[in-house]
């Protein structure tokens, strides 16, 4: 099985591998730097982001890309990868690397009205007729985070206009959650 390599859409990228050298299997990440070097805060041997009794437990990943066809996932198992990241005091510093809406990385042309603007946390994907974007809705009054996750496959309208209709329902997202439009 190859590694995964996931850009955090700044200077860092996220490396994940299973580890069987132990009873449970294990999915561990890994943050590096653009230098190669291990992101401040990370221990040398990775974080456990998931346990599982078996291969089957874990979303199939045939590479590291996301344009593998053989990639197999749900919005619900991201959603769900994504709530436990925010629940964990040890995995929150994933979540701080996506992107922010309207600032940086793959959001800086997205996201960028009053609602959204700096309030919106997510990682994009897209090839050929599927977009995607997955992450959290900052929420006022230091309540949790809202988690969401989008994917559009086999649309038939311009790329453009599926980006936006995602935008939009975000947009909705971040008002539900308090934030002004």
């Amino acid at each position: 099985m190859r590694t995964p390599i996931v850009p955090s859409g700044t200077d860092r990228v996220i490396v994940s591998w299973q580890d069987v050298t132990t009873t449970t299997r294990l999915l561990r990440l890994q943050c590096y730097t653009s230098a190669g070097a291990i992101a401040p805060g990370w221990p040398s041997d990775g974080i456990v982001a998931a346990e599982g009794a078996s291969a089957s437990d874990f979303t199939l990943l045939a590479d590291g890309s996301g344009l593998s066809r053989r990639n197999l996932v749900q919005p619900r198992q991201l959603a769900a990868l994504l709530v436990a990241i925010a629940k964990s005091e040890r995995l929150r510093p994933i979540a701080e690397l996506l992107p922010v809406g309207g600032k940086d990385g793959t959001l800086v042309n997205r996201l960028r009205g009053n609602a959204t603007a700096g309030h919106v946390r997510a990682k994009t994907g897209f090839v050929s007729y599927v977009a995607c974007l997955s992450g959290y809705v900052d929420r006022p009054a230091d309540r949790p985070p809202l988690v969401f996750s989008i994917m559009l496959n086999n649309f038939t309208c311009p790329t453009d206009a599926a980006k936006a209709a995602i935008d939009a329902f975000v947009a909705r997202l971040c008002v539900a959650s308090g934030w002004s439009e």
